[in-house]
């Protein structure tokens, strides 16, 4: 090793001859105060005489060891193939081994880790034999996200002034009188049927796990006529509907109470069924 002085030529340190092929920068006391000079030496810098303990730490970012200067190799973000800024993901589902889609494009199956999607919003979708899930997820530039999901069943309560049977796929999972049922999570397509009222409809509802998603129906309007003799003003469930005859009334289907009200001939009440199949007809003879 030989010594090395200023332009004072005042001792600074040593020059140490390396291979030509070493990748490495000159560590003293811990402290990385060398640089690659040239391919054949390292010149210490700023160190004072004294013994110290040296060792080669290997590096290939000589730059960044300079007084004042920036590493080359600090972090910048990912980027693909084509240079656009990506971030990882890392996917895990309890149970394990749910197929994978983000955007649409199938990965494979959990645990799974997706090194390279581009930067911003994406939609994974989870699917098991115990149900589906779909999360957005926001990936960012350099960083590898971590997305954990419990595939496990969650409730659908739905509710409805008259009983519906609920069917999915044309299987009968319950009515709107059993309170909670139990769904695997996911999108589920349920219809509401109820045949005395010739009524059918079709709801959508997302079950997550664990939870319960509520649903309330709103029965459409089937229509009723009312007639009276001699003549009548008329209340269905109590909201005044005007004097007979009324035709193709629009009144909300279920069973209707109907008065029937006449200043000299008094009251009559009666009721009547309203559907979705066709014109419900109510007639009171007040003369009698």
């Amino acid at each position: 090793m030989d010594h090395v002085a200023d332009t004072d030529g005042r001792p600074i340190g040593d020059s140490l001859t390396v291979d030509e092929r070493a990748v490495a920068a000159l560590v003293i006391d811990h402290d990385p105060a060398a640089v690659l000079v040239s391919k054949l030496s390292v010149l210490a810098r700023d160190v004072a005489l004294g013994e110290f303990e040296v060792a080669l730490r290997p590096t290939t970012d000589f730059a960044a060891l300079l007084p004042g200067a920036t590493s080359s190799q600090e972090s910048a973000p990912a980027g693909g193939a084509d240079g656009a800024a990506t971030g990882g993901l890392d996917i895990t589902s309890e149970p394990s081994g749910a197929r994978v889609t983000i955007d649409g494009t199938d990965y494979g199956v959990t645990p799974l880790a997706v090194p390279d999607l581009p930067v911003g919003r994406h939609t994974v979708r989870l699917e098991s034999d115990a149900g589906t899930l779909e999360r957005s997820v926001q990936v960012e530039a350099g960083v590898t996200s971590s997305m954990v999901e419990s595939i496990y069943a969650g409730f659908v309560a739905v509710f409805a002034p008259v009983q519906l049977e609920l069917l999915q796929e044309g299987r009968r999972i319950g009515t709107t009188e059993d309170g909670r049922l139990m769904l695997a999570p996911g999108t589920h397509r349920i219809q509401l049927v109820n045949e005395r009222l010739a009524y059918r409809a079709e709801v959508t509802l997302d079950v997550l796990p664990g939870e319960v998603t509520a649903h309330s129906v709103e029965l459409p309007d089937g229509r009723l006529s009312v007639t009276a003799d001699p003549w009548a003003e008329v209340t269905v469930d109590g909201e005044p509907m005007g004097r007979t005859p009324l035709t193709d009334l629009p009144v909300t289907i279920g069973t209707r109470s109907v008065i029937f009200s006449h200043p000299e001939l008094g009251e009559r009440r009666d009721t009547v069924l309203v559907t979705m199949a066709g014109v419900a007809e109510v007639h009171a003879d007040l003369a009698r």
